[in-house]
């Protein structure tokens, strides 16, 4: 080798050193500003968290069953449902000793529609289980329900609230969940919370804020949730049955009403759905309980992982749903008992077991819950480089 062919190949080895060493700290650069849902793992904190996964996912439990005595309607009935991997659960109760394996927690829930309710028993129960999540009524602005207007509402939640908070002071209150945030139900919300500032000389508290999203028909008259009580209109959404199952319009009532929430000075805080899933019969879906199931997961998928940072909560990292109840663990569905609504996870019938809906709401939380899987990546070198 002459000196010239000698010099030439030392130029080019530090040329490539300084080429190699150039690429490398922009890989490092493209990696760490890379978005970590691209797949690829960051030395970088999560965003903030208020829950684990398994505390989001929650279920619905059904106490009873009309013309069905022996109706198992605790969670105790159901010895396999924590496999479900949910993290909380209602009944729509007050209880004082609610069963609570593996530290399943329970939201209390005061029933509106006869008022006031037994508040000695509601003392003891708030003393037994200091900072509770309590939701006051179910549903407060629909018949069947509550069946209140917002003025009947604003003052039965102004007299809970303060109730609860002299109680336990370190209660968590969450208005009840109206069935849908419709427009409609929207002015219903707006109403009370004007007659409440009206009344008593400032805004309504709400530790928690909380809906129901069953996309149902807005209509004075025929099927579907109705009119709220104290408006006059006689016609709103009118959903289709077979919006039953809709995610696109399930995600569109949700960013709706964290708008709403924004536009009045609440975007920081909580949002809880305390109740949503299929009403509808399978049977009158195009493609039965695989409809449900894939509401259930696109739904599911929308909750854990869409955020906003004007929207959603800040303290969640700008998550738009912290939690959620799927309707429901146990109730029937109308295919197989009269009255019944669909999107049972277990068998009442065979508390043992699961049902399609159930095994797929156990797999999704498996999943969801795994630790994130971490990438290697390999950068190729030239083999000739020298070393």
């Amino acid at each position: 080798m002459t000196p010239s062919m000698s010099g030439h190949r030392t130029t080019l080895r530090a040329a490539w050193t300084h080429r190699l060493r150039a690429v490398s700290l922009v890989i490092i650069l493209m990696m760490a500003l890379k978005a970590p849902d691209a797949g690829i793992a960051v030395n970088a904190e999560d965003a903030p968290s208020l829950y684990t996964v398994r505390e989001r996912f929650g279920v619905n439990i059904a106490f009873s069953l009309p013309g069905e005595p022996s109706f198992p309607g605790r969670l105790s009935d159901y010895p396999r449902a924590t496999e479900l991997g949910f993290g909380w659960y209602s009944d729509w109760r007050v209880d004082i000793d609610p069963p609570r394996p593996e530290g399943i927690e329970y939201a209390q829930l005061i029933q509106t529609r006869r008022w006031p309710p037994n508040w000695g028993h509601i003392e003891n129960v708030a003393q037994a289980n200091p900072g509770s999540l309590w939701m006051i009524g179910n549903e407060p602005e629909t018949r069947g329900q509550g069946e209140h207007t917002p003025e009947e509402y604003a003052a039965i939640y102004h007299e809970a609230y303060t109730t609860l908070k002299q109680i336990d002071p370190t209660a968590q209150v969450a208005i009840g969940g109206v069935v849908m945030p419709t427009p409609l139900r929207l002015k219903w919300l707006e109403q009370c919370l004007d007659y409440y500032e009206a009344t008593y000389g400032q805004p309504m508290v709400v530790d928690v804020w909380n809906i129901h999203v069953q996309i149902l028909q807005e209509k004075r008259d025929g099927w579907g949730c109705g009119i709220p009580y104290g408006l006059t209109e006689d016609v709103g959404r009118l959903y289709e049955i077979q919006d039953n199952h809709s995610v696109p319009i399930f995600e569109q009532l949700i960013w709706d009403f964290r708008h709403w929430l924004y536009e009045r000075g609440e975007g920081h805080k909580e949002l809880i759905i305390s109740e949503y899933g299929v009403l509808m019969p399978s049977s009158y879906l195009p493609n039965g309980d695989e409809d449900v199931r894939t509401f259930m997961e696109g739904t599911f998928d929308f909750m854990l992982h869409t955020k906003d940072d004007t929207l959603g909560c800040p303290a969640d990292g700008g998550r738009l749903v912290q939690r959620w109840m799927w309707f429901s663990l146990n109730f029937p569905s109308y295919d197989d008992h009269p009255g019944g609504f669909n999107g049972a996870l277990m068998h009442w019938q065979q508390p043992d077991e699961f049902t399609y809906l159930g095994l797929s709401f156990r797999d999704y939380v498996a999943r969801a819950t795994e630790p994130p899987s971490h990438e290697v990546f390999h950068i190729w070198l030239p083999y000739t480089l020298d070393r």
